[in-house]
Parts: structure tokens; sequence; C-alpha cells
């Protein structure tokens, strides 16, 4: 939009002429009408984990191209959550072995072991391969 305005400088005197035409004027602006653009929405990202105390997931995408002009709006959802289902089977988690221990005797033999625990144990029929937890040299 434009506008301009113009001021009188002197009133009628002596029953001149009265100033009656409009003082402020407003027009619209010669623009070109913008381009349409739809809305584009960028793909959904994977779902994120279950953890043990996590009750839900989620996903997002994003808007990779916002709507001008007549275009289409961007009317869907950006992120989704599901729940977590209580069931899922979990492996079993194993430690990393422990360093290598002195040797428990000065003379006549002796031994050094290492160790490793469950971090985690298997729930809801995960598996649990049967592994040594101590080795003993």
């Amino acid at each position: 939009r434009h506008t301009r305005m113009r001021r009188v400088h002197s009133e009628d005197k002596l029953n001149g002429q009265t100033c009656d035409d409009a003082l402020l004027e407003t027009g619209p602006c010669k623009l070109y009408p913008c381009q349409s653009r739809d809305c584009i929405l960028g793909q959904w990202s994977g779902w994120s984990h279950c953890g043990l105390s996590s009750q839900q997931r989620m996903r997002h995408r994003m808007v990779v191209q916002s709507p001008e002009g007549e275009g289409h709006e961007c009317n869907a959802t950006l992120v989704e959550t599901t729940g977590c289902s209580s069931n899922r089977a979990e492996d079993c988690r194993i430690s990393a072995w422990t360093l290598w221990s002195k040797c428990d005797a000065t003379c006549h033999g002796g031994q050094k072991f290492r160790e490793r625990s469950v971090i985690h144990p298997s729930i809801h029929g995960g598996s649990c391969r049967l592994q040594r937890l101590k080795e003993v040299t």
C-alpha cells in the first residue's frame, strides 16, 4: 500500500471556496502475484528406542518447503508417538573382560584370573548365550 497526505495552507475567507477534497489518499501497490508453492514435508526419521524406563517412542519429520501464495498448507503431523511394548524381548548384555589379576602365588605355580559380569539380564524371552564369566590360567 502507499499513502499520501496534503495539508490545507489557508482556510477559506470572505466566502471563498472551501477545501472539500480528501487530505489523505491510500491505494494498493501494483505488485505481481506470488508464485504458488505447496508445502513439502521431509521423510520420517527412524523410531527412537524403547529403553527400560521408556513408555513411548517417537519419530519426526520437518517442513522442507513452506507454502506460498495459493499453495497447499502443511496440514500434517510432524511428530508421531507410539507406546513401547512392555513384553519386548531383550537379550542380556555382558561387560568387557577385566584385566588379568596378578598371580596369586610367588612360587610353586599359582593362578591368574579375569572376570566379566552380566550388566543387563535377558528379559521377556530374550537370549543370553552361555558364556564364561571367569577365566583362570
